[in-house]
């Protein structure tokens, strides 16, 4: 193998002292997330600047980014996370109700994601207190640091039905038989503002209406996310979905064909024409 003829593509500074022994052709560097919400110490913000300039491409998902990183390296481009194109096939035949959906005989409104610190757990209480003719579906693990008080009452909520975490490839099974796909986030919690959920894909590509709270991930979907910018907002965004009317059908069809536009091969592809 010709060692100085190969691309490096890292999503971390972490990397640069490794980095900067090798010889490449190119060094790219995706940034997925606002890496300071994880490591805010000056050696890290500093080995992080020094990727940012020296690196011949730059991607990131996500607006906030992008707009830094543009200002630090011309080469930086925002293109955004995929779905898997496997689930944009909604009419598989393997797509049974799951075991745990079963006896439920209400409309399903899907939380898939950890239970974190960045969810609002207020926001989906009042929402559970709300609701009368649905249940929410929440899919994922408890983290480390979510407020734990709030996490039990809302495990314990008549109206809430936790299943778990749940292997990416299972999650179209429990889609394909909700209604509504929830992305309950504190709007202006830090990591969240430069967060791009790749989940807003996922819920689309089963024609799923979503409501979600107000951060900047959350307008680069083509207005097709119905975007709250409090509790009760969010609350009546849900409540007032009309699922079955002709706008909404219609809506379903943009949905879907916005996943179809965003998978993960076409978004490598994107990506491959930049080099």
């Amino acid at each position: 193998y010709n060692l100085e003829d190969f691309h490096i593509w890292t999503f971390s500074p972490y990397w640069l002292p490794v980095i900067n022994k090798l010889k490449r052709k190119k060094l790219i560097f995706h940034c997925v997330d606002g890496l300071h919400t994880y490591d805010d110490s000056s050696s890290f913000k500093n080995d992080y600047l020094n990727l940012v300039k020296q690196s011949d491409l730059l991607f990131t998902p996500n607006s906030l980014i992008y707009n830094e990183l543009k200002r630090e390296n011309t080469n930086t481009f925002q293109i955004g996370h995929g779905v898997t194109e496997e689930n944009l096939r909604s009419d598989r035949g393997d797509l049974k109700i799951p075991t745990e959906l079963q006896e439920c005989n209400s409309r399903i409104l899907v939380y898939a994601g950890t239970l974190a610190n960045w969810v609002d757990y207020d926001l989906l209480l009042n929402l559970a207190d709300t609701i009368q003719d649905s249940t929410i579906l929440l899919i994922g693990y408890v983290h480390a640091l979510a407020p734990k008080e709030k996490v039990r009452k809302l495990l314990d909520h008549k109206n809430t039905l936790s299943v778990g975490y749940k292997d990416y490839q299972d999650l179209p099974r429990y889609f394909k038989f909700s209604s509504i796909g929830l992305v309950p986030y504190i709007s202006n919690n830090e990591h969240i503002q430069y967060s791009t959920p790749t989940k807003f894909l996922d819920y689309f590509a089963f024609g799923l209406p979503v409501v979600t709270t107000n951060y900047p991930a959350a307008h680069d979907m083509d207005g097709l996310a119905n975007i709250a910018t409090n509790h009760e907002d969010f609350i009546n965004n849900v409540v007032s979905l009309k699922l079955e009317s002709q706008d909404e059908l219609e809506l379903k069809k943009k949905r879907i064909a916005f996943a179809e536009n965003n998978t993960w091969s076409k978004q490598t592809m994107r990506m491959l024409k930049r080099f």
